[in-house]
C-alpha cells in the first residue's frame, strides 16, 4: 500500500514539472528564474514525502508491535495511509500553484505591458521546435529584469 501510494505521489513531480515547463515556454521565462521557483516547489514535494513517510512508517511499526492485529484495525491503517498520501498530494499541488502562480501572473502582466505575444507560435507549428530549443538554451529572451518585475 505504501509503495503504491508513494509512486502515485512521486508521479506528481513529473506532472507538475511538465506543467510548469509549458508555462515557462508560454510566458518566455529564462531558465534561471524558472529553475529557482521550480526548486522551491521541489523542496515542498520532498519535505512532504519525507515527513509523511516517516510518520506512516512509525504508525505501521507501532501497529505491528502488538501481539494481535485485528483485520479491521489493519484496514483502517491502510485507508488512513491512502488518505494521508492523497491529502499530501493535494496540499503540495496547492502550495506549488501558489508559489508559481504569483510568479507567472507577474510575468504575464509584464509581457502584456510589453506587448509580447505569447501565442505567436500557437497557429504556426513550423518554428516551434526551433524556438523552444532556443528558449531552453536561454536565447530569444530580451533584456527583461524579472527580479524587478517580481518586486513590483
Amino acid at each position: 500500500v505504501m509503495n503504491n501510494e508513494k509512486s502515485k505521489y512521486l508521479s506528481l513531480i513529473h506532472h507538475l514539472q511538465k506543467y510548469y515547463y509549458n508555462m515557462k515556454v508560454k510566458y518566455k521565462i529564462p531558465n534561471d528564474y524558472h529553475n529557482e521557483k521550480w526548486n522551491e516547489c521541489y523542496e515542498i514535494i520532498k519535505m512532504g514525502e519525507e515527513d509523511i513517510e516517516k510518520r506512516l512508517n512509525k504508525m505501521f511499526k507501532d501497529c505491528f508491535k502488538q501481539k494481535m492485529i485485528y483485520l479491521e484495525d489493519y484496514r483502517r491503517i491502510t485507508v488512513a495511509c491512502i488518505i494521508a498520501w492523497k491529502a499530501l498530494s493535494n496540499y503540495v499541488q496547492n502550495s506549488c500553484r501558489k508559489v508559481m502562480s504569483v510568479y507567472f501572473n507577474c510575468i504575464k502582466k509584464y509581457n502584456k505591458n510589453m506587448h509580447i505575444d505569447t501565442n505567436q507560435f500557437n497557429n504556426n507549428n513550423i518554428n516551434t521546435k526551433k524556438y523552444n530549443t532556443q528558449l531552453y538554451e536561454g536565447k530569444n529572451v530580451g533584456k527583461i529584469n524579472f527580479c524587478e518585475c517580481l518586486i513590483n
